[in-house]
């Protein structure tokens, strides 16, 4: 569920971040983001989203292309840019991130996105003035690559990996990440087609992406608990297990935002029942 939080955004040598002060709701990963738009979790709730906070575990029994090479190595979540020319996300402490390893981020457009879903947009390894490989995404290139444009109001599936597990397409790697600080845009030799896969597994822990420009996704209703693509018996079967569980229980199962699973949360389930999206 979405819960408030003050984020301080301080200047990051080299990419123009200003000292401000953000407000802007957190979305817990909950209960576990997928490697691949398929799996994607879907960010839900009203207004602004300022944090992502999630971790990456490592190995696991769950298969190739589900979870990356063999286990939990990557996360995606599924947002929507309503600003892109306020657009950044960060594992940068000061400006309001936290990672306590190495990490990597990755834009791909999403399934309302005029190219279609999945391509590569932006890719960073380390922020300028980065501390422990932290990372930064904004709203351009800085490798000389052609500039892919963000669109307002569009999803985007935003990815984070360990260093040094990187996207791939059916023809190769999408971004060609030639220094470890570049903002590279998708010019490796896959960079036009789909994100399919990860090359390799990397490192793992605890993160906080810290999002400017960014809302809930609106493309699923958020009676889709369990992130699956379907509103159906699963999602009411959570919301029955938390029946009169206040808000932020188990799987969002508050479904509009009033701090009790009740009825209304049930009304809404059953409207929006048999709901098939991306």
């Amino acid at each position: 569920m979405l819960r408030g939080k003050r984020i301080v955004c301080s200047v990051l040598a080299g990419a123009g971040l200003c000292s401000v002060a953000l407000g802007g709701p957190t979305w817990p990963e909950n209960p576990e983001a997928g490697a691949l738009p398929a799996t994607a979790q879907k960010v839900y709730g009203p207004g602004a989203v300022g944090t992502i906070f999630g971790s990456l575990g490592g190995p696991g029994p769950a298969p190739i292309g589900v979870r990356g090479i063999s286990g939990d190595f990557q996360d995606m979540y599924l947002i929507k840019i309503v600003d892109p020319l306020a657009f950044v996300a960060t594992t940068f402490p000061g400006a309001g991130g936290s990672a306590n390893f190495d990490t990597q981020l990755f834009l791909f457009t999403g399934p309302d996105h005029p190219a279609g879903p999945g391509l590569g947009i932006f890719a960073n390894d380390e922020a300028p003035g980065a501390l422990a490989g932290e990372s930064l995404l904004t709203n351009n290139v800085t490798d000389g690559s052609m500039h892919p444009q963000l669109l307002a109001d569009v999803h985007y599936y935003l990815a984070i990996s360990g260093f040094n597990s990187d996207p791939v397409s059916p023809t190769g790697n999408i971004f060609n990440q030639a220094t470890r600080t570049e903002q590279s845009g998708p010019d490796g030799m896959g960079g036009s087609d789909q994100i399919n896969a990860w090359d390799a597994n990397g490192d793992v822990g605890d993160y906080a992406i810290s999002l400017q420009g960014v809302a809930a996704q609106t493309l699923c209703p958020n009676s889709d608990i369990n992130n699956d693509g379907v509103t159906d018996t699963a999602d009411l079967g959570i919301l029955l297990a938390n029946f009169g569980a206040p808000g932020g229980a188990d799987f969002n199962a508050d479904l509009n935002f009033d701090g009790v699973v009740d009825t209304a949360d049930l009304g809404i389930l059953l409207s929006t029942f048999g709901v098939v999206c991306p």
